[in-house]
C-alpha cells in the first residue's frame, strides 16, 4: 500500500536552530543489515555546544532522507523526474521525503526522543500490464523536481508558496525496474502535493505504441 518502513541503511538528518542557523547532526538506523520496520532506532550525538543555555531553540526538527539537508542546514530535496519502483510496486527507497519536530530537551535530558515522522508526499497509484513499457504522468502543478520547502506547525515539510519554483517540472516519468516491460501489478509514484486541475497519463504499450488518458482529480 503507501505504509512507509524503515531500512537499516536509513540515516536522518537532526536540526537544532540559533538565530535562524540550523546545527545539523546525522543519525544512522540501528536495525540489523537487511532489516526493515515501521519503527526503528537511529542512534548519533548531537553536538555538546547545541544547549538551550547557548541560545538553541527548544524544538527542532528531524529529516529523512538526510540528503535533503545540506551542511549547512538548507532543507534542498529534489524528487527525481524519472523514478524506478521496486518488486513490489513500491516507490524506490530514499526518496519518501519525510519529517518531525524534536525536543532539545528530551535529547540533552533523557538521550532519546521519540518521533512520528510525517509525510511530505502525495501518492499517485497506477495498476499496469506486462505491456507496458513506460508511464509518464503530466500534470498542471509540481510533480517532481526542487521546490521551496518550510516546515509547518506540525514539523511536515510543505511547499512555501511564495519560493521560486525554477527546478520543479509538472511531469513524471515512471520506468520498470528491469528496462523492459512492467509486471502485471499495481504502482505507486511519488509527487509533491497540491492541486492538479488536470493530470494526463501517458502509456507506451510494446506493440501500440503511446496512448494518452486525461482525466480529472479533485
Amino acid at each position: 500500500g503507501n505504509e512507509v518502513v524503515w531500512e537499516s541503511s536509513d540515516k536522518i538528518a537532526v536540526l537544532f536552530s540559533r538565530e535562524g542557523k540550523n546545527d545539523v547532526s546525522v543519525f544512522s538506523s540501528q536495525l540489523d543489515e537487511g532489516a526493515t520496520s515501521s519503527k526503528a532506532k537511529f542512534a548519533g550525538s548531537i553536538k555538546g555546544y547545541v544547549t538551550l543555555e547557548e541560545g538553541y531553540d527548544e524544538i527542532g526538527y528531524v529529516v529523512y532522507p538526510d540528503c535533503a539537508v545540506s551542511d549547512r542546514g538548507e532543507i534542498e530535496f529534489a524528487l527525481p523526474l524519472e523514478q524506478t519502483p521496486e518488486e513490489n510496486g513500491s516507490f524506490q527507497s530514499g526518496i519518501a521525503l519525510s519529517s518531525s519536530q524534536i525536543s532539545l530537551s528530551d535529547v540533552i535530558d533523557d538521550g532519546h526522543a521519540e518521533v512520528k515522522f510525517l509525510n511530505a508526499m502525495s501518492v499517485l497509484r497506477i495498476a499496469l500490464s506486462e505491456d507496458v513499457r513506460s508511464v509518464t504522468i503530466e500534470g498542471s502543478a509540481p510533480l517532481c523536481g526542487k521546490v521551496p520547502l518550510v516546515f509547518d506547525e506540525e514539523g511536515r515539510l510543505v511547499m512555501n508558496l511564495n519560493g521560486v519554483f525554477d527546478e520543479a517540472s509538472s511531469r513524471v516519468v515512471l520506468k520498470p525496474a528491469d528496462g523492459l516491460t512492467f509486471k502485471s501489478e499495481t504502482y505507486n509514484i511519488l509527487v509533491w502535493p497540491g492541486k492538479q486541475e488536470s493530470l494526463s497519463a501517458t502509456l507506451n504499450f510494446n506493440e501500440l505504441g503511446d496512448y494518452t488518458k486525461k482525466f480529472t482529480v479533485s
